[in-house]
């Protein structure tokens, strides 16, 4: 029913990103877990897109500045659109 729901929303307009978008507006804060479920990857795709495929991941590093658990980290860039499938 789920993945029907999907196709039945994603058929409504050519741009997908604008359904999902519009959906997202109407539903998230009642449906935040049904929206999660149905658009998972193309939320995801979206961040990973208008972040340019960068995240800043803390890394375990003795010289670190940021200290957790008695453990030090340093905070790196990786690019994600190296990595990608």
């Amino acid at each position: 029913m789920r993945e029907q729901l999907k196709v039945a929303v994603l058929d409504l307009h050519e741009d997908s990103r604008l359904v999902v978008n519009c959906f997202i507006n109407v539903n998230y804060n009642s449906t935040q877990s049904l929206i999660w479920e149905l658009f998972a990857d193309e939320i995801i795709e979206n961040l990973l897109e208008k972040s340019d495929y960068k995240m800043q991941i803390p890394v375990q590093d003795e010289n670190g500045d940021l200290e957790y658990q008695s453990r030090k980290f340093k905070i790196v860039t990786v690019d994600l659109k190296e990595n990608r499938r």
